[in-house]
């Protein structure tokens, strides 16, 4: 009976010293969830871009003017701006050097929607809003600040107003310059104006004046200058420097008077349907890079008058200066008829304030 008893205790303690040395399974931990990668968000560029739902669009733009012409320089860096904000969404077509015709052919196109942007002179505003045709004149201004002050003053936001009526907005004007008279007569005094057939925009204050100094006007389209002056159908032309060299002059003209008779302005115009057709965003583009291009295209001007003259002297062109008084009291009769006739919006006193 003992032995009995110690071989079951024998058993039992075994089966303690098993128990003990095994050890006891784990319950694995419940795994946790693993977190969800945030969505991937679109740069904030994307988000807020103005432009991405809105169809492409083009402008063509033309210019009478000669491709090296400041007006034109400018109006490549309008086409670069735009291109460039814009992402591609605007791209601008230049047709310079009068490919689509003279500039009254320009402005009835643009007009008409046929052409969506210019970049003409001051003749548009004798053609569409000819009551504020004295922007177009010359003898009216004293310098380019005073021409500057009315234009951007009440007697310009009444001009662009009506130019607007007659579908052209204007979104920008440039400077170009103070024009002089080129001619293969000396000219010193204004004596000598009556030797003179000189070419003239269609722009009856300027027809008129410089024909109430004595010379012979006539009218041409800036595209058929070179030409009649070539084939004698006139001998002398006036205008800025800019567009003296840009129609190559000095190989047809022989002197130039530095008359600065007037401070001439390129208008940037668009068709008024196309622009207020137009998305806010894409207005917004234009409108500062056309602020741009036509600070850069003033100051581009200024810079190469001197540079301009030196060239024509290259050529043998003479140049001279003028006594301008003389100029402007015989030109007097023509300007006030033009005042009480042509121009009933205003008169001599109110320009002259705007010197001031």
């Amino acid at each position: 009976m003992k032995k009995l008893i110690s071989i079951l205790m024998a058993m039992v303690m075994m089966l303690a010293v098993v128990g003990c040395a095994a050890p006891a399974a784990e319950v694995p931990a419940a795994e946790a969830p693993a977190a969800e990668a945030p969505a991937a968000k679109a740069p904030a560029s994307e988000e807020a871009d103005p432009l991405a739902d809105l169809e492409p669009i083009k402008i063509n733009l033309a210019s009478t003017y000669a491709s090296a012409d400041s007006q034109v320089v400018a109006a490549n860096k309008f086409k670069e701006i735009v291109e460039e904000r814009s992402n591609g969404k605007i791209t601008v077509e230049i047709f310079a050097d009068g490919v689509m015709g003279g500039e009254a052919d320009n402005l009835e196109m643009c007009s008409f929607g046929e052409i969506e942007m210019l970049v003409v002179g001051t003749l548009c505003i004798t053609n569409y809003a000819p009551q504020y045709s004295f922007f177009d004149a010359p003898f009216i201004f004293e310098n380019a600040e005073h021409m500057m002050n009315t234009w951007d003053g009440e007697l310009g936001d009444e001009m662009r107003a009506l130019m607007e009526e007659n579908g052209l907005t204007m979104i920008g004007r440039m400077g170009r310059g103070y024009r002089y008279i080129t001619s293969n007569e000396l000219v010193e005094s204004v004596e000598d104006m009556h030797k003179l057939t000189i070419r003239t925009s269609t722009s009856k204050p300027y027809v008129d004046t410089l024909g109430a100094l004595g010379a012979v006007t006539v009218p041409l389209a800036l595209t058929e200058l070179f030409t009649s002056l070539q084939m004698g159908v006139v001998d002398a032309s006036e205008g800025p420097m800019d567009q003296i060299v840009g129609y190559k002059l000095y190989e047809v003209q022989d002197h130039i008077a530095l008359s600065g008779h007037a401070y001439s302005l390129s208008c940037w115009i668009m068709n008024s349907d196309f622009y207020q057709g137009l998305d806010p965003a894409y207005q917004e583009i234009i409108d500062a890079a056309t602020a741009e291009a036509c600070e850069f295209g003033t100051k581009l001007g200024e810079e190469r008058e001197a540079a301009l003259i030196e060239e024509c002297k290259s050529y043998g062109v003479a140049f001279n200066e003028v006594d301008l008084l003389p100029f402007i009291e015989k030109a007097r009769p023509a300007i006030d008829a033009l005042f009480a006739a042509d121009w009933p919006v205003t008169n001599a006193d109110e320009v002259a304030s705007y010197a001031n």
